[in-house]
């Protein structure tokens, strides 16, 4: 009995049946379930090879979740970074506000200074001489320092301006020049050398010489680039025959006709040159 239980009947061997198995059922994730969700796949007829089956949800899941895990592995790293993004984009944003409010107080405040200015610059001419000069000088030292504040403003611009005016008729050439050049640079106008002139005008008109010629000498670098020298050349040729210096004044009168033959000022210098040589052979 032992010896036939162990050893099967000879045709059972020779013909190689075996005792079935009982199948395994089917569980989720298996390699047989997974061949069934995959058995459209199938074999490529040129390279006779089959797709290895491979479950698309898990690996978009894997995908996602080492996504997530380096997500808060960067969040945990930075987190200090991303704290210190906030607060400085709160602190712009507070900034932001603020500056628009300093902006408005300041043309607020700017106007109101101008316009003060302005009255009392068109009361002065009402005042008597010595008052009116001691009142537009004044004038022209606040409008000065309105013009030169740090908020810059369309009320300082034009606050450079009155300035300019002011001193001008106080006789303080040098802030005039100054005033207009500044309202240049404000009102994004070049008026360097306008300035000096303005200065040197200015100068002459108070029959101070020596000023209105040191000014017209400033301003002949500014007109040189713009290749009209005669024009200063011609008002420090007057400015040296006032002071009776007569050779210099001759010497740039000269100099107009031949270097600027068409300057509007040639005709003018030889007229003054031939009032010289007329002087020099009278006086022998």
């Amino acid at each position: 009995m032992s010896q036939e239980a162990n050893n099967p009947p000879r045709e059972n061997r020779e013909s190689g049946n075996h005792p079935k198995h009982a199948p395994q059922a089917h569980t989720e994730g298996n390699q047989t379930d997974k061949n069934v969700r995959h058995a459209h796949r199938k074999t490529n007829p040129e390279t006779g090879i089959r797709p290895i089956p491979v479950d698309i949800v898990d690996v978009e899941r894997s995908l996602l979740e080492k996504w997530i895990l380096s997500l808060k592995h960067y969040s945990n790293k930075h987190a200090a970074t991303a704290r210190y993004i906030i607060l400085a984009t709160g602190a712009a944003a507070l900034l932001a506000v603020v500056v628009m409010f300093v902006h408005s107080f300041a043309v607020e405040n700017h106007s109101t200074r101008f316009y003060r200015l302005v009255k009392a610059y068109e009361e002065s001419s009402f005042f008597p001489e010595n008052t009116k000069k001691k009142t537009l000088s004044n004038i022209a030292s606040d409008a000065g320092r309105l013009c030169n504040v740090f908020w810059k403003t369309t009320e300082s611009s034009n606050a450079c301006l009155l300035s300019a005016i002011a001193a001008r008729e106080t006789g303080d050439n040098a802030l005039s020049a100054k005033s207009l050049d500044a309202y240049g640079k404000q009102s994004g106008k070049n008026l360097k050398g306008f300035a000096a002139f303005y200065a040197g005008y200015s100068a002459e008109f108070n029959k101070d010489i020596d000023g209105a010629l040191a000014w017209y000498t400033k301003m002949q670098p500014w007109y040189k680039k713009m290749d009209r020298e005669d024009f200063p050349l011609f008002h420090q040729a007057r400015m040296h025959y006032h002071k009776k210096d007569s050779d210099k004044a001759l010497a740039l009168f000269e100099q107009i006709e031949t270097e600027y033959p068409d300057s509007p000022y040639a005709k003018e210098a030889k007229k003054y040159r031939l009032l010289i040589l007329s002087q020099k052979n009278t006086n022998g």
